[in-house]
């Protein structure tokens, strides 16, 4: 299979099964317990074949999990997953996939240009006010893209709090709770 035929065929998979993403969310507190906003970049693909994926795998880079059957009907065959999050990877593959997309043919470009705001970052410090809004009107781009038209804010998760101690509790982070808001109001890191 040539290289070229290798990204027409996922172009294929990604249009039907895949994703470009951009997720938005608080960063492990540092040295001095700051949390930072982060966006990050992601292409993905859900398929339940096994040979499939690790193919996909083997060939563009990423890694393939075995998805949970918890609330699938029984009968369901498993699904497997598989994703990119590497922006160097991102780049050179959604560079490959471009001519062939007609679906994420947007996303794609979307990715791209999140791409180019990665080189102007150093990575562990606060981005320029600049590119952080850049991030965050290319975060909402995707989600309307992606069909989500009320892109939900970040949120922590948490197993304190919950009554029997083993169920996830869903609260906003405690640095919206201080600024009142979620959008723009923390620093953001690389």
């Amino acid at each position: 299979m040539t290289e070229q035929s290798k990204f027409a065929y996922m172009a294929g998979l990604i249009d039907g099964e895949g994703s470009f993403s951009i997720t938005k969310s608080f960063s492990s507190p540092n040295r001095d317990r700051r949390r930072y906003l982060t966006y990050k970049l992601s292409v993905s693909m859900s398929n339940t074949n096994e040979a499939v994926m690790a193919w996909v795998s083997r060939v563009f880079g990423g890694r393939y999990l075995t998805g949970s059957n918890l609330n699938r009907k029984p009968h369901y065959k498993t699904r497997f997953s598989w994703t990119l999050a590497n922006f160097p990877d991102i780049e050179k593959f959604t560079l490959g996939v471009l001519p062939y997309l007609i679906v994420k043919r947007d996303q794609a470009l979307l990715t791209l240009e999140f791409c180019r705001t990665v080189r102007t970052a150093k990575i562990g410090t606060a981005l320029a006010p600049e590119v952080q809004q850049k991030r965050n009107e290319f975060w909402r781009e995707m989600m309307r893209l992606n069909g989500i038209n009320s892109p939900s804010e970040p949120v922590e998760t948490s197993t304190q709090g919950s009554p029997n101690g083993d169920e996830d509790t869903v609260r906003p982070s405690p640095q919206c709770e201080e600024t009142g808001r979620n959008d723009q109001s923390a620093p953001v890191m690389a």
